[in-house]
Parts: structure tokens; C-alpha cells; sequence
């Protein structure tokens, strides 16, 4: 009896679809090789020793970090109040922009550092707050401080 040959077509779906799996696996593969440039060192994919990997991509995701340090919540300061913002981001910080008392609109927009705003108050409670926006559009907005203006 003479033996049949074996061919990979349609045929044979089990076979059939083993060829297409390892294709698409492959394609997959070489794409994901191309975009990071060939590079297989995992440290330079994540950004480290400073060179440009996917790992840089990611960071734009990260959000400023800022923090009102002057005035300290409930602390009791004279106007005008000199409002200090610490910022710190992993891109460019675009604008920084001071509320005060839940208002809608800015106070005052600074645009470099150092980050900070006089306002004019008048005695009694007030709340301030900051948005900081860096140049890859991420938004934070500060914890609110509180204090007193005599």
C-alpha cells in the first residue's frame, strides 16, 4: 500500500491552523522587534541610562506632582498673600494657575518657576488651590490649604 503524502492546506484544519498561528505569532514577533528599533536590552526599553526606549512613551502618562507650601493649612498670614506651589514633573510645566475660595476662574498664571502668586484678600477664611498642566497635557490639580487672613 503506498503511503499519501501530507500537504498543509485547508484540508487538514488542525495542521492548517498551526501554520497560521505560527505566521501571526511571527508577524506579531518582527513587528514589536522593528518598533523598538532591534534593541533587546530591557533597561534601555524602560527608559534607564538614559536612552530613549518605550519605557519613555509611558512616562508621559505620569502625571506633576504639586503641593501648596505656603501658606500651611490653617495657618494665619497678612495680605497679600504670597501662595508658593512645588512642582515637580518628568516633562516641561507649561502653566501653573492659583483658585481661591472654589472659584472657577485663575487668580494668577504663572508660566515658569518659581511657582507662586501674590492675591489680595480681605480678613477672614480663605482656601487656595493650584493646577499645574506639563507639556504632555497631563492635569493635576493640589490638595486645597486653608488659612486665615487678619
Amino acid at each position: 500500500m503506498a503511503r499519501r503524502k501530507r500537504s498543509y492546506s485547508r484540508s487538514n484544519p488542525h495542521t492548517f491552523a498551526i501554520v497560521v498561528s505560527l505566521i501571526v505569532f511571527l508577524g506579531i514577533f518582527l513587528t514589536l522587534y522593528v518598533l523598538m528599533g532591534g534593541n533587546t536590552d530591557l533597561r534601555s526599553r524602560a527608559g534607564m541610562n538614559g536612552e530613549q526606549g518605550i519605557g519613555n512613551a509611558v512616562s508621559e502618562q505620569v502625571s506633576p506632582l504639586v503641593k501648596i507650601s505656603s501658606p500651611t493649612n490653617n495657618e494665619s498670614v497678612t495680605s497679600p498673600v504670597i501662595v508658593t506651589a512645588d512642582v515637580t514633573s518628568n516633562q516641561d510645566v507649561v502653566s501653573v494657575q492659583f483658585f481661591v475660595d472654589g472659584g472657577t476662574d485663575p487668580v494668577n498664571e504663572v508660566f515658569e518657576a518659581p511657582y507662586e502668586a501674590s492675591v489680595t484678600l480681605s480678613s477672614g477664611r480663605h482656601r487656595v488651590y493650584v493646577l499645574v498642566q506639563d507639556s504632555a497635557e497631563n492635569i493635576k490639580r493640589s490638595q486645597e490649604v486653608s488659612f486665615q487672613v487678619r
